[in-house]
């Protein structure tokens, strides 16, 4: 199954939601060894996901302004694949 994800990701930023880790029964470390070219982020709401923009302010602090952006960004574009790409 990762290895699978593996190749469906090509971002250089994963945003992956916790209870998804639950369900497939994924560390955090093997997740990071098998995106081990992306810097991960573990959320434990899809509202991170859905409301990108205000909702990864817990995120932020660990970041600089630009990675800031540029996760809101490239998550934003994610979330358009998902309903564009069907």
């Amino acid at each position: 199954m990762l290895q699978k994800l593996t190749s469906f990701f090509r971002a250089h930023i994963i945003i992956i939601n916790e209870n998804f880790l639950l369900a497939i029964s994924a560390s955090i470390s093997r997740i990071r060894r098998v995106f081990s070219h992306a810097y991960i982020v573990i959320c434990r709401q899809w509202d991170y996901l859905l409301s990108p923009i205000h909702s990864l302010s817990r995120v932020e602090p660990m970041m600089t302004g630009v990675e800031s952006r540029i996760v809101k960004k490239l998550t934003l574009i994610a979330i358009n694949n998902i309903f564009t790409d069907r």
